[in-house]
C-alpha cells in the first residue's frame, strides 16, 4: 500500500509510460477504433471470495465476488492484461473495475465477457484469435470485440476462441487450418458464424477442436481428430460440426488439449482422444476413439482437461488422472496415474479448471486454491517453486 500522494503519482506515471510504450494502436476493418481499457494496479486488498477462476497457459485468471478480474503468472505476450509485459507471481487486477462476469485464458490470450454483454480479448492475438478484425499483433490491455452487447459465453483454446450469444447462435474465430472454426475457413480475424442453428447450448475449445452442446442434449465435434479427440471413431479431421453418439443424453461437454470428455444427463463420465499418458482413465494408455464410459460410479458434476491430465469433481471431491511429473494433479505425488484417483481429502470442491501443467479450483466456501506447475508464477502464491499440493489463494 502506498503511503503518499506522491508516490502514487509516481507510479501512476511510470505505468503511464510502459503503456505508451506498448504496441500501435490497430484499427478493425471499419476503421473504427479498437475501444480498449487502460490497466491500472489497483491498491486495494486481494479478494477472499471468488466466482470462478480460468487456468491457461502459463497463467490463471479469475473473478472475484466483487465482479473484479485478477491474472498472474506468464505475460510474455500481455495475456494477463497489465498493460504490459512483466509477469506476476500474485494476482493482480486487470483492469480496473467490477464489472466482469466470465473469463476464459488459452494460450497466452485471454477472452471475458462484461455483465453488459460485451466481449473483451487480450494477449497474442498472431492468428486473429482475439477477434479484432486484425491478424498479428499482440493487445496488452482488454480490447472490445465487435459492438455485440449479447455475449453470454466464451471459450479460448490453442490459438482460436468460440463464443456464445444469448440468441444461442455459436461464433469462432482465429486459427482454423485445422477445421477448428466449424465453418470451413481457415483464419479469420473477427467473429464468424459456425452455422445457422440458433439452439447452441454450450461450447468447449481444445488446441485444435471444438465440441458444443445443443439445447437438446446432442453434442458436436469438430477440427483436428488426430487422436480421436471429436469422437467418431475415426482420425480424420472434421471441418464442419459432427454429431456425436446418437441420443440425446449430454449434460456436459469439455474439451481440452487433444482430448474431449462428457458427462452425460445421469452423471456417468465419458472420455476419448489422447491417452498417452492416461488422461482418458479407462486405465490404459491407447488412445479412444469414441467415447468410453470411466469407471462405474456416476455423480460427477464437473470434468475439465488439458494437454496430458485431466480433474474432475466427484461428490465434492477432487479426482485426477494422467501425467503428473511435474505435479500437475496436486495429489502430493508425481506419481502417473490412469484412473480417477482422489487428490486430497478435502470433500468441498465446487469447481476446478486446468491448465496445460497447473491447476486451480474453488470451494464451497468460495476460497480460491492452486496447484501444480509454477516456472512462471501460474499458482499465484508469490514463488515459482511447484506446488504438489493445493495452496490456497489469499491476502
Amino acid at each position: 500500500m502506498y503511503k503518499s500522494l506522491k508516490a502514487i503519482l509516481t507510479v501512476a506515471a511510470m505505468g503511464f509510460a510502459v503503456w505508451a510504450c506498448g504496441p500501435a494502436p490497430e484499427f478493425a476493418p471499419d476503421s473504427i477504433p479498437v475501444e480498449q481499457e487502460s490497466p491500472t494496479k489497483s491498491f486495494v486488498s486481494l479478494p477472499t471470495t471468488w466466482n470462478q477462476v480460468s487456468a491457461g497457459f502459463p497463467y490463471t485468471c479469475a473473478i472475484a465476488s466483487d465482479k473484479s478480474l485478477w491474472c498472474w503468472g506468464g505475460n510474455a505476450d500481455g495475456e494477463l492484461g497489465t498493460g504490459n509485459t512483466t509477469e506476476q507471481t500474485t494476482p493482480y487486477q486487470t483492469p480496473t473495475g467490477n464489472s466482469w462476469k466470465t473469463v476464459s485464458t488459452g494460450t497466452k490470450f485471454t477472452c471475458a465477457i462484461k455483465t453488459d454483454g460485451t466481449l473483451w480479448c487480450w494477449g497474442n492475438n498472431a492468428n486473429g484469435q482475439l477477434g479484432l478484425g486484425v491478424i498479428g499483433g499482440d493487445h496488452w490491455g482488454p480490447s472490445k470485440v465487435g459492438k455485440a452487447t449479447n455475449w453470454t459465453s466464451v471459450a479460448t483454446g490453442g490459438y482460436h476462441t468460440c463464443g456464445k450469444r444469448s440468441d444461442d447462435t455459436l461464433w469462432c474465430w482465429g486459427r482454423g487450418i485445422e477445421g477448428q472454426l466449424g465453418n470451413g475457413l481457415i483464419t479469420a480475424g473477427a467473429p464468424k458464424k459456425v452455422n445457422r442453428a440458433t439452439d447452441w447450448a454450450s461450447v468447449s475449445t481444445g488446441n485444435s477442436h471444438t465440441c458444443a452442446k445443443k439445447k437438446n442434449g446432442n453434442i458436436y465435434c469438430w477440427g483436428n481428430n488426430g487422436s480421436g479427440q471429436v469422437g467418431d471413431g475415426t482420425t480424420d479431421g472434421k471441418p464442419h460440426p459432427k454429431r456425436i453418439g446418437s441420443r440425446e443424453d449430454w449434460k456436459l461437454v469439455f474439451a481440452g488439449g487433444a482430448r474431449t470428455c462428457g458427462i452425460k444427463k445421469n452423471t456417468q463420465l465419458w472420455c476419448w482422444g489422447s491417452n498417452f499418458f492416461g488422461g482418458v482413465g479407462d486405465g490404459t494408455t491407447a488412445d479412444k476413439k469414441v467415447p468410453t464410459r470411466i469407471g462405474t460410479d456416476q455423480n460427477w458434476s464437473l470434468v475439465r482437461q488439458d494437454e496430458d491430465f485431466t480433474c474432475g469433481v466427484q461428490f465434492g471431491t477432487r479426482m485426477c488422472w494422467g501425467a503428473n511429473n511435474v505435479n500437475q494433479l496436486g495429489d502430493g505425488t508425481d506419481v502417473e496415474r490412469h484412473d480417477p484417483t482422489q487428490a486430497d481429502a478435502s470433500s468441498d470442491w465446487k469447481t476446478i479448471e486446468v491448465g496445460m501443467v497447473h491447476g486451480c479450483g474453488i470451494k464451497t466456501d468460495l476460497s480460491l486454491w492452486c496447484w501444480g506447475y509454477n516456472s512462471a508464477g501460474q499458482v499465484g502464491d508469490g514463488t515459482k517453486v511447484a506446488k504438489p499440493s493445493p495452496v490456497q489463494i489469499a491476502p
